[in-house]
């Protein structure tokens, strides 16, 4: 299993998922491990054979998107529901409704999406995604979100 998903279980995420799904923060381990090994063995086998196969994963706040396996961040989205707890848990601490935020680089719209929710029908969240296969899946992702603004462009910086 994912270090850290065990204490990405309590704190921030069982505060926040037990006001949309409870069911979700009162499962123990085994029955996650369960309900995952699919996932898992499907994300390895996708991986030793240097397959890629798009697939439709599930975020812990309930939105469907597409990724694709064997990448490491579509694999994480694909079994666990997540991606990089501690930015995660910082998303769900620091973004209100409301907001404006930028995702630079985007890749295929986790961090997008997981604002999007957060900052409501008010708010606007503008992701940022030069490559052209990645920003497709993006577009695909996001075509559902009126606050989400793309654009399929690098940005950096010049001192």
């Amino acid at each position: 299993m994912e270090e850290g998903w065990e204490s990405g279980c309590g704190g921030i995420f069982q505060n926040y998922m037990s006001g949309q799904k409870k069911h979700y923060a009162c499962l123990c381990m085994n029955k996650l491990k369960k309900f995952f090994n699919w996932r898992i063995y499907l994300s390895r086998v996708s991986d030793y054979f240097h397959w890629t196969i798009p697939v439709t994963a599930k975020t812990f706040w309930d939105e469907h998107m597409e990724v694709v396996l064997p990448d490491g961040v579509s694999a994480a989205i694909f079994c666990y529901k997540k991606y990089d707890v501690d930015a995660t848990e910082f998303f769900l601490q620091t973004i209100k409704e409301g907001d404006v935020c930028i995702d630079v680089g985007a890749h295929y719209g986790y961090f997008t999406l997981l604002g999007a929710h957060l900052v409501g029908n008010q708010g606007q969240i503008h992701a940022f995604e030069p490559t052209p296969r990645t920003f497709a899946i993006l577009e695909k992702n996001c075509s559902r979100k009126k606050n989400i603004f793309l654009n399929q462009k690098a940005a950096w910086c010049e001192e």
